[in-house]
């Protein structure tokens, strides 16, 4: 009975208790279970069920390992666990770095000839948005040429609509100059509704009344400016894509 007794759980069960300055009594009030179990658990008549064992690893700070088959985990063990950590540790460290680097990867692994067409693609929005943002940008300045923001000491008069090629835009006028003759102009309009055949309200300087001007709304005004921002934007955008490829593409050719 000895020899069976001798490391077997009931004996680690005596010996964590006693460590644990408890007494049957105590321990039984704890796991709410009868002082006769806690003296068959020791005497290794019986074991502890699962949930038993748990509550007991938790009380004596031990393994269930150890409860159990009397194994500790040994230096090399814990080697290992530390190993782990710090790889997990490493791992986690490096990831900011290969995120940020992501795109560089990314270059990095394409053939010369995929990069060739990626400049390619980048070029031309490039080219697109570039036109766009010149258009734009000619038709805001015109635009705001034509606009009056005071109507002081201007002189107002009506001019005839010949032809409207797209509502609210360009239009087709006619006008007298300072000689009162009829000139022909092709101006911006914002009225709603015009049509061919329409008169519309203008303001003009006494000594250039050629020079045509309306009053313009707000929303006409900004939001041609909106688009030579975002144009520009995106020109940029595409120009630093077609440089960041064309450096990829030398460094890929310089490798191979």
């Amino acid at each position: 009975m000895t020899e069976e007794w001798n490391n077997s759980v009931g004996e680690r069960l005596l010996q964590l208790r006693n460590k644990k300055g408890m007494t049957q009594e105590d321990l039984a009030e704890y796991l709410n279970v009868s002082r006769q179990s806690v003296s068959k658990w020791e005497l290794n008549k019986t074991l502890p069920d699962v949930e038993k064992l748990m509550l007991l690893s938790d009380l004596y700070e031990v393994t269930l390992d150890y409860l159990v088959k009397g194994v500790e985990e040994t230096e090399e063990e814990d080697s290992e666990v530390s190993g782990d950590e710090m790889n997990a540790q490493t791992e986690s460290d490096t990831e900011a770095p290969v995120e940020e680097d992501a795109l560089t990867s990314a270059l990095s692994m394409k053939s010369p000839f995929e990069l060739t067409v990626h400049r390619i693609v980048f070029l031309i929005a490039m080219l697109v948005s570039g036109v766009l943002f010149v258009g734009s940008l000619l038709f805001s300045v015109r635009l705001m040429s034509n606009h009056i923001f005071s109507v002081e000491g201007k002189q107002q008069d009506i001019v005839y609509v010949d032809q409207v090629y797209e509502q609210y835009t360009l239009a087709d006028v006619q006008i007298l100059d300072e000689n009162q003759n009829f000139i022909h102009k092709k101006v911006w309009l914002d009225v709603n509704g015009v049509r061919e055949g329409d008169y519309i309200g203008y303001y003009y300087d006494e000594d250039e009344m050629s020079d045509v001007h309306f009053m313009y709304y707000a929303k006409t005004l900004i939001v041609p400016f909106i688009v030579v921002i975002l144009s520009l934007i995106f020109t940029i955008v595409c120009w630093m894509g077609f440089r960041s490829y064309g450096g990829k593409k030398k460094e890929r050719i310089g490798v191979k």
